[in-house]
């Protein structure tokens, strides 16, 4: 796939790069070993699915000004890419999830997030007692969920 629009050029110097870029950079050099479908690939070819990673990334934040880019978010559009391939269709799709089921984390802060995770346990309490109880004395709580933490 040809580079996408707006997306950063590190090689040539000719765009500019993105807020989030060297996060982007740094998180995506260390993905793409987990899945079992990616464990016999050749470090070139596993390049090769990086770069593309990379622009759909970077294609998706530079459309949208107001989405940011978190840790985590680099593994949810590998999904994308190992399922789809490396198409303008990825890039849609990628789009379409970032700007709706993804659209509170890519804020410019957690507050929202972390809003709704503190009506988690209120609610679990209600719906489901005993699953609730197990957790709270498991240690689990809405304070150890606290720990989502932008990348910057």
């Amino acid at each position: 796939m040809a580079a996408l629009k707006g997306s950063s050029n590190t090689e040539s110097g000719s765009q500019e790069s993105h807020r989030d870029a060297a996060q982007v950079e740094k998180d995506v050099e260390r993905s793409l070993w987990h899945y079992d479908v990616l464990q016999g690939l050749k470090e070139s070819e596993r390049r090769v699915k990086r770069r593309a990673l990379t622009q759909i990334i970077l294609g998706v934040l530079d459309a949208n000004d107001e989405l940011f880019y978190f840790q985590g978010y680099h593994d949810i559009v590998s999904v994308f890419l190992m399922t789809l391939g490396n198409s303008k269709g990825t890039l849609q799709a990628v789009q379409k999830v970032s700007m709706t089921y993804q659209r509170e984390p890519m804020r410019s802060g957690f507050e929202e997030v972390m809003a709704a995770t503190r009506l988690l346990f209120p609610l679990l309490d209600a719906a489901d007692e005993l699953l609730f109880q197990h957790l709270s004395e498991s240690g689990v709580s809405c304070s150890r969920l606290s720990c989502i933490r932008r990348a910057h």
